[in-house]
C-alpha cells in the first residue's frame, strides 16, 4: 500500500534490516527527504526504486547517491 510507507516507518525499519539489498518504495506519497536519508544507514543496499515519490527532492537523491556510492548500483527515480 503506497500510503503505508512514510518517513517514520523507514526510520523504524532500517536498523532492523542491515542485510536489505533491494528496496522498492515507488509511488509513496508520504515518503520525504527525511525518510530517504535513513536509507544511507543500510550497509548492503544495492538498489532503490523511488519513482513517483513527490515529496522526495533531487537534493535528497543526490545526497543518497553520494553517501552510498558505489554500493548502490541502481537508483530508480
Amino acid at each position: 500500500n503506497e500510503q503505508a510507507v512514510d518517513d517514520e516507518l523507514l526510520r523504524q525499519l532500517v536498523p532492523a534490516l542491515p542485510q536489505l539489498r533491494k528496496l522498492n518504495v515507488k509511488h509513496c506519497a508520504r515518503l520525504s527527504d527525511r525518510g530517504v536519508q535513513c536509507l544511507a544507514q543500510l550497509p548492503a543496499l544495492e538498489s532503490v526504486a523511488l519513482r513517483g515519490c513527490p515529496r522526495v527532492s533531487a537534493a535528497a537523491l543526490l545526497a543518497l547517491r553520494h553517501s552510498v556510492a558505489p554500493r548502490v548500483l541502481d537508483l530508480r527515480v
